[in-house]
């Protein structure tokens, strides 16, 4: 048997570019999305979190690229949940969707406990300052206060009384008792 003649450098280099193409092909990006500015990025890693499902354009699923048809839109997530995802691609898709939103609930909660939070410091503060004047209303020694002309006016026992009564009611309606 005969061998073949060798390959002319041509064809050689053709199918070593191909083979080379083939190899590459992996390593192209596979990842198409929009950023809050409307500038477009490709990467072959998938976008930030921060990035809304319905802003993807193309992403790989099982070793397939998938280009998203139309942009999400808010009825498209609650269909998501309604019905079945029939392909691959859609069940990408969805579960995407269903990860951006989980993530938009959980920064709402984070948001709502530091509000809470805040508020419960400010109420502490606010506590721990009516707690104060109790103690000085009830300590006896005299207290002045200054007039609109600058002079201080040394308050009478029934004023004395009326500012505890107030402080004590703001203290039974706002604080916790300690």
């Amino acid at each position: 048997m005969r061998l073949p003649a060798p390959l002319p450098a041509m064809i050689r280099a053709l199918l070593l570019g191909a083979i080379f193409v083939q190899v590459a092909a992996p390593a192209h990006a596979q990842w198409k999305w929009r950023d809050a500015s409307g500038q477009v990025h490709y990467s072959d890693q998938p976008p930030p979190k921060s990035v809304p499902a319905s802003k993807i354009q193309q992403f790989e699923t099982a070793g397939i690229v998938v280009q998203s048809a139309a942009p999400a839109t808010g009825a498209d997530v609650a269909a998501d949940a309604d019905s079945k995802p029939k392909t691959m691609a859609d069940r990408e898709l969805a579960l995407r969707r269903r990860e951006v939103q989980r993530e938009a609930d959980r920064d709402a909660q984070r948001k709502q406990e530091e509000q809470k939070a805040r508020e419960l410091a400010t109420l502490g503060k606010m506590c721990d300052a009516l707690r104060s004047e109790e103690r000085t209303l009830e300590s006896g020694l005299r207290i002045a206060r200054v007039n609109a002309q600058g002079e201080p006016v040394v308050i009478d026992d029934d004023e004395r009384a009326a500012r505890l009564q107030a402080v004590q009611r703001d203290l039974s309606a706002h604080c916790p008792t300690s």
